[in-house]
């Protein structure tokens, strides 16, 4: 299965990378071998992740927002999986045919929902 980053997965990666080299080169550097190792996971056994939906608590977005994210079929089969030894990191990823669509990488700490939400306003 081949990997495709976008551009927000790929500026993601450089992100989490630069922040955590600051405190810790070899740490820093490890956490790029480790997400792209995740993702060579993820591309053998896709169905892995738990689907993305869990993140959203419909109830407490607003009508627009719940009606611009079911409009987008890429929520609907978005997947998440945490990357392997970074645990707070998540990857966020879709597949379409044989190709594993890499869409974010963003700290569990962040607000999810809303980064998502925001992607379609």
């Amino acid at each position: 299965m081949e990997i495709i980053f976008s551009k927000e997965a790929e500026n993601d990666v450089v992100e989490n990378v630069h922040y955590i080299a600051q405190s810790n080169p070899i740490v820093g550097a490890e956490v790029f071998d480790r997400v792209w190792e995740t993702c060579e996971l993820l591309a053998s056994l896709p169905t892995m992740g738990t689907p993305i939906e869990s993140l959203f608590d419909m109830s407490e977005l607003g009508e627009e927002i719940q009606e611009l994210l079911n409009a987008k079929p890429l929520l609907t089969d978005m997947r998440r999986f945490p990357v392997k030894k970074f645990n707070k990191l998540i990857i966020f990823y879709t597949t379409i045919g044989n190709e594993l669509h890499i869409e974010r990488i963003l700290h569990g700490k962040r607000d999810i929902p809303v980064i998502f939400s925001g992607m379609f306003v």
